[in-house]
């Protein structure tokens, strides 16, 4: 079975043919840090100290070049400074798109590279059910792309960082809304506004430049 991330009905058909649905609340099971001992996929358990592939509830410190090649879930995240996060899209044949669920705080300090996809059916995705704060870079293929902001309270898209060359779709899905906090404007060629409402929305240069929403 081919993934598909569906948005309107909160839910993910996995490469294994099962319907996964998003969760907005931050996983109750005890919480574990792990951290990445060498580049590599997300999926694989050499990538990661302790040969554990983090689940929803554990804390995730990317030390490394690591690459999203499926659908998963952590709590908090954290890409240091020689880190980078690659969320994939892997080949025609295959259609696997790399989708990554952050239910706690992600901070970037290095380098987060959203990947292109193959069409709006493919693509790839970081959701965030919480704070997101971009001191490093966020790299967007600049086509097929999603920046999914899916908190169950109020949301902060802190950016400090570079955004290059711009966020491809901004989708948020928050009654409670998210706040921009950024020390320059932040390039979106869209923004889709599912539920809820931006606060500061003039730091976005959208689409054709012009600013706001």
């Amino acid at each position: 079975k081919e993934p598909v991330m569906s948005i309107r009905n909160k839910s993910v058909l996995t490469k294994d043919g099962k319907t996964v649905s998003l969760k907005q609340n931050t996983p109750t099971a005890p919480r574990a840090t792990i951290t990445s001992r060498k580049d590599g996929r997300w999926s694989k358990t050499s990538t990661w100290n302790g040969g554990v592939i983090p689940s929803a509830s554990d804390d995730v410190v990317i030390n490394n070049t690591v690459s999203v090649d499926g659908y998963f879930e952590c709590n908090n995240l954290i890409v240091n400074q020689d880190g980078i996060l690659n969320i994939t899209f892997i080949g025609l044949f295959y259609k696997y798109n790399g989708i990554l669920v952050v239910h706690g705080l992600c901070t970037n300090n290095s380098t987060i590279n959203l990947q292109e996809g193959i069409s709006d059916q493919y693509e790839t995705f970081l959701i965030l059910n919480n704070d997101f704060i971009n001191n490093g870079t966020l790299s967007d293929a600049n086509l097929y792309t999603e920046l999914y902001f899916y908190g169950s309270s109020k949301q902060t898209f802190t950016n400090s960082g570079k955004i290059t060359p711009r966020i491809y779709n901004l989708d948020i899905d928050n009654t409670y809304g998210v706040t921009i906090s950024s020390t320059n404007n932040i390039p979106v060629f869209r923004v889709n506004l599912f539920d809820g409402f931006i606060t500061n929305s003039n730091k976005l240069t959208i689409g054709d430049g012009q600013t706001g929403v």
